[in-house]
């Protein structure tokens, strides 16, 4: 496996890197990056419909379409994300479990008990603390994770719209009350950056690899991807793009 640590807080940027790895990757990947303000749409949702715009607008909170299905969710740098990358033929595509064995593990190293749901969220005490989503392209998984290290929920509650009926079936009040920084469950206080450092440092050691940034000329490439695609109003607010792929209805 080959660790990326990502250090751009450009959303556009960020999601342009998980395609171009998906498109480039030759190994198994693994890339962790933080994001700035922004609420990110799955793949096939109709954005307006997921966000309060004029909230959006007013703070400042930026809004990208991402690859993979599911739902919205909101970003800001108290929020760590994930992305794996590997080969169809390993046959983990749907298997929530093997992705985010790597996010239970190190949690479960600091003390605290998280577990996956048939929702394919992983939960501490019943709250979401990362939600995950996974597509497939020309014969590549793509998983991703957004990790609720000590995002502001007051923030990501006002910022989505989701289904109210949607909601109510799944017997929750509120968005709010679904979720939960991983923080507050820490027998330590440590910062986003702190735990995203030890998070890769456990990466490292379960997986034997070592972290690797891009070089110029890959961000380069991914910046291209970026300012041509994941900036552009047509991709984020647009009708949901022609697909070739695949993508994991969580």
């Amino acid at each position: 496996m080959r660790l990326i640590l990502n250090n751009s807080t450009d959303p556009a940027f960020n999601l342009a890197a998980e395609e171009y790895l998906l498109n480039t990757a030759t190994e198994k990947i693994c890339m962790l990056w933080r994001n700035e303000r922004a609420v990110i749409v799955g793949r096939n949702q109709n954005t307006i419909d997921e966000i309060d715009q004029t909230y959006a607008e007013t703070h400042g909170i930026r809004v990208h379409r991402r690859l993979t299905g599911g739902g919205a969710v909101f970003h800001d740098l108290g929020n760590i994300n994930f992305t794996l990358i590997e080969p169809e033929e390993e046959r983990h595509f749907n298997n929530y479990d093997w992705f985010t064995a790597d996010l239970t593990g190190f949690l479960a190293a600091l003390g605290v008990n998280a577990q996956l749901n048939d929702r394919n969220d992983v939960l501490i005490q019943d709250r979401k603390i990362c939600g995950n989503a996974q597509c497939v392209q020309d014969g590549k998984v793509l998983h991703h994770g957004c990790i609720l290290y000590d995002a502001d929920l007051t923030m990501l509650a006002a910022a989505l719209r989701p289904d109210p009926e949607k909601l109510r079936r799944r017997g929750i009040a509120s968005v709010a009350s679904r979720v939960a920084n991983i923080r507050g469950y820490m027998a330590n206080e440590l910062s986003a950056e702190e735990f995203l450092n030890g998070f890769a440092e456990y990466i490292k050691q379960r997986h034997s690899c070592a972290a690797y940034h891009f070089t110029k000329k890959e961000a380069a490439r991914i910046q291209l991807l970026a300012d041509r695609k994941y900036a552009s109003r047509e991709w984020n607010y647009g009708a949901s793009p022609d697909w070739d792929g695949k993508v994991s209805p969580c």
